[in-house]
């Protein structure tokens, strides 16, 4: 979850190579390059403090749900955590429409 404060942070922080690229002035693109760089500094400690936060929140979810007994909830956080999708498993039919079960078929 990302607080209202960061995206606007985030947003000015994408408007300074704009800036940079539109300047003619080597004085000001080195002013706006070291604007660049502190904010970028910042966007990414925000970023990482969001992100903390977010797994505290789903951590205390799932004490509470592994209180509970509730392993679906389980599963389902740490998939969040580690971004991994289910596989799904695709079946090959041949012309007759017969499910083909070995590899060599």
């Amino acid at each position: 979850m990302v607080e209202k404060g960061h995206l606007e942070s985030n947003k000015t922080a994408a408007e300074i190579p704009y800036k940079i690229h539109r300047t003619k002035s080597e004085r000001i693109k080195g002013k706006l390059r070291l604007e660049y760089a502190l904010k970028d500094r910042e966007v990414k400690c925000r970023a990482r403090e969001d992100r903390r936060i977010w797994l505290e929140k789903i951590g205390c979810e799932t004490e509470k749900s592994a209180v509970k007994g509730i392993t679906r909830e389980l599963y389902q956080a740490a998939r969040k955590i580690t971004n991994k999708k289910h596989r799904q498993v695709v079946t090959v039919k041949n012309k007759k429409g017969e499910v083909i079960k070995d590899k060599n078929a």
